[in-house]
C-alpha cells in the first residue's frame, strides 16, 4: 500500500489548473468580452445616427409637402420654424429665406432698380440625442419673378 501523502501530491501535480492560471484565463476572458462589447455598442450608435439621418432626409420632403413653398403667392424674406408630429416629435425644422441680391445677372443696368428675384432658402432639421444637438441641412434657390400687370406682350400695328 503507498503512503497516503505521497499518492496526493502527485495526482495533485498533474491534475487540473493552478490559481494562477485560472487567474490568468479570467483576465484575458474579460478583456475579450469588454472590447466585444465596446465594438457592438459603437455599431449600434453608427446604425442609430443613420437612422436618424435618414429620417431628417425623409422629413425634408414631409415638410416640402405640408408647408409647400412654390404655392405661395409672393416669396418673402424671413423664417419659419415647427416641430414635427409624433412618432417624429423630438425633431425640429426652420426654414429660411433671404434674398440674393449680388447674382451677376441682378448687376445689369436694366436689372438693378428691381426688387430681387432670388431667394436663398435653408431648411434644417435637427434633433438632440444623449446632449448632443445633429442637423441636416439644405439650400435652394428659388426664382420668383414679380408680377406683371396686363400681360406680357404688346401689340404691334401694321
Amino acid at each position: 500500500m503507498k503512503p497516503f501523502g505521497a499518492a496526493g501530491r502527485q495526482r495533485r501535480g498533474t491534475a487540473g489548473f493552478t490559481l494562477v492560471e485560472v487567474i490568468l484565463a479570467l483576465a484575458i476572458l474579460g478583456i475579450g468580452i469588454t472590447v466585444l462589447v465596446a465594438t457592438t455598442s459603437k455599431c449600434l450608435a453608427v446604425a442609430r445616427k443613420a437612422r436618424d439621418y435618414e429620417t431628417a432626409r425623409r422629413l425634408l420632403g414631409v415638410l416640402e409637402a405640408t408647408h409647400p413653398l412654390a404655392l405661395e403667392e409672393e416669396i418673402e424674406e424671413g423664417s419659419e420654424e415647427g416641430v414635427f408630429d409624433p412618432p417624429n416629435e423630438r425633431f425640429h425644422w426652420r426654414r429660411t429665406i433671404t434674398a440674393v441680391e449680388d447674382l451677376p445677372v441682378l448687376e445689369s443696368e436694366e436689372l438693378s432698380d428691381q426688387e430681387p428675384d432670388f431667394f436663398l432658402v435653408r431648411v434644417r432639421i435637427w434633433w438632440a440625442e444623449h446632449g448632443r444637438n445633429s442637423f441636416e441641412e439644405v439650400e435652394d434657390y428659388v426664382y420668383a419673378p414679380p408680377k406683371k400687370e396686363g400681360g406680357s406682350f404688346e401689340r404691334r400695328g401694321r
